[in-house]
This record gives C-alpha cells, sequence and structure tokens, in this order.
C-alpha cells in the first residue's frame, strides 16, 4: 500500500491501533482530518477509513 506517500506512519497507525482518523491526522502532523484524507487518498486511492479495513480484513 503507498500510505506512505500520505506520511511514513499513517499504514502503521491505520493497521496498529484504533485511533480515529481524525486522531491519527493530528499525530502525523496534518492540520485536520480533512487535509489528511485528501492526501491520503491522492497517494492511495481511497479514503483512511476504507485503507484501514482493506489493511486488517
Amino acid at each position: 500500500m503507498a500510505a506512505a506517500k500520505a506520511h511514513p506512519k499513517a499504514k502503521e497507525y491505520l493497521m496498529s491501533t484504533d485511533f480515529p482518523v481524525a486522531e491519527i491526522a493530528l499525530a502525523l502532523g496534518f492540520s485536520d482530518q480533512a487535509h489528511f484524507t485528501r492526501a491520503f487518498g491522492h497517494a492511495v486511492g481511497t479514503s483512511p477509513a476504507k485503507g484501514r479495513r482493506a489493511l486488517r480484513y
């Protein structure tokens, strides 16, 4: 998964935590959830929530 393009730790946080996407966004240094979601979507082609589900199942 190309989540590393959005942020190197994005994939790790989405796979290994149950933190809300908004909390992950702030932890990764994004100004808000929308900014993280856009960056993640451009890098990966899906939303962080859908990416999380795909990584876990």
